[in-house]
C-alpha cells in the first residue's frame, strides 16, 4: 500500500515536471507560466522538503528558477552567443522571432527539460531537501539544448 505522503509528493512532482515543460514548450507565455514554479516548490514544500525553513525554502525556489531561464538570458542579453557562435534553445521561447520548423523538435526538448525537473523533484522529495531540485532546474536547460541539438531541425523565422 501507498503511503499518502508518497502519493501526494509523487502528485507534486508531476506537476513540476508538467510546469516546466509546458514552459519550455510554449513561446512568450513559459516565462510567466515558468513563475508557478517557485511558487508551488515553496507552498507545497512539505511535500518536497518539509524540514528547511520557510525563508531558505523561497531563496532555494527562486534560485531554481532563476536556472530554468540563465542561458537564455544570458543568450539574449549578453554576447555570449554571437561570441561562441552558438544557438541557445531557450531563447526564442523567450522573444518567438524565430522558432523550430515541426513540432517534434518543441515536444522532445521540453520533455528531456520536464524530465530532468521531475527528477531532481523526486530526488529532492527522497532526500528531503531542496539543492537536487535546484541542480535539476539548472541542468534542465542544457537537456533542452542537447536534445534539440541531437533532432534534425531549422530554425524559421
Amino acid at each position: 500500500m501507498v503511503k499518502p505522503g508518497l502519493r501526494a509528493s509523487a502528485a507534486v512532482v508531476a506537476l513540476i515536471a508538467a510546469v516546466a515543460g509546458c514552459a519550455y514548450a510554449v513561446p512568450l507565455i513559459g516565462l510567466p507560466l515558468s513563475l508557478i514554479l517557485p511558487l508551488l516548490t515553496h507552498r507545497l514544500r512539505r511535500y518536497l522538503w518539509s524540514p528547511v525553513p520557510s525563508r531558505r525554502s523561497l531563496t532555494w525556489s527562486l534560485v531554481a528558477w532563476a536556472g530554468l531561464w540563465w542561458p537564455a538570458l544570458l543568450g539574449l542579453f549578453t554576447p555570449l552567443s554571437s561570441w561562441a557562435g552558438l544557438e541557445i534553445s531557450t531563447s526564442w521561447l523567450i522573444i518567438p522571432l524565430c522558432g523550430p520548423d515541426h513540432l517534434a523538435a518543441v515536444i522532445v526538448p521540453a520533455l528531456a527539460a520536464a524530465v530532468v525537473c521531475a527528477l531532481g523533484a523526486a530526488w529532492a522529495s527522497v532526500i528531503r531537501h531542496p539543492w537536487p531540485w535546484v541542480l535539476a532546474a539548472w541542468l534542465a536547460p542544457l537537456a533542452h539544448q542537447l536534445t534539440l541539438a541531437l533532432l534534425p531541425h531549422e530554425m524559421v523565422c
